[in-house]
C-alpha cells in the first residue's frame, strides 16, 4: 500500500501566497487599464465641457454685442426697430445667461456634495445700477 501524504500547513500557505501574488499582479494590471480608461473618459468630458462653455460664451458675446449696438442706435435715434424688439433682445440675453447659470448650478451640485453659502454666479437683473431704457418694462395691453 502506498502511503498517503497529508496536506500540511506549509503547502497550504505556500499555495495561498502564490495565488495571492498572481491575483495582485492581475488586479494591478486591471486597475492600470481601468485608470487609463478613466483618464481618457475624463479628458473627453473636459473637452466637451470646454467646447460647450466656448459655444455659450461666443453666443452670449454675439448677442450682447448686437444688443449694445442696437442700444447705441436707439440712444442716437437711429434704431430702425421698435422698443419691443430691443426689449426682446434684452430678455433673450437675460434668459440665456440665467439658463447657463442654472445649468451650472444643477451640474455642480451633482459633482460636489457640498454647497457653499456664497455663490459667485448671481446676476441681479433688477439691480438699480444697471442701465434702464425707456419702455423696458412690460406694458399692459
Amino acid at each position: 500500500m502506498a502511503s498517503a501524504k497529508k496536506f500540511g500547513w506549509i503547502e497550504f500557505l505556500t499555495g495561498f501566497a502564490a495565488g495571492s501574488v498572481v491575483s495582485i499582479l492581475f488586479t494591478r494590471k486591471d486597475l492600470k487599464n481601468d485608470l487609463t480608461n478613466l483618464q481618457k473618459k475624463a479628458e473627453e468630458i473636459k473637452n466637451q465641457l470646454f467646447s460647450k462653455a466656448k459655444n455659450i460664451s461666443s453666443d452670449l458675446t454675439e448677442r450682447s454685442q448686437r444688443f449694445i449696438e442696437s442700444s447705441k442706435k436707439f440712444a442716437e435715434g437711429k434704431y430702425a426697430g421698435t422698443i419691443e424688439s430691443l426689449e426682446k433682445e434684452y430678455y433673450s440675453i437675460k434668459y440665456a445667461i440665467n439658463t447657463a447659470i442654472d445649468n451650472y448650478r444643477r451640474n455642480s451640485k451633482i459633482i460636489t456634495s457640498e454647497q457653499s453659502e456664497e455663490d459667485d454666479l448671481f446676476i441681479d437683473f433688477d439691480d438699480e445700477t444697471l442701465p434702464k431704457f425707456a419702455g423696458m418694462g412690460r406694458r399692459k395691453r
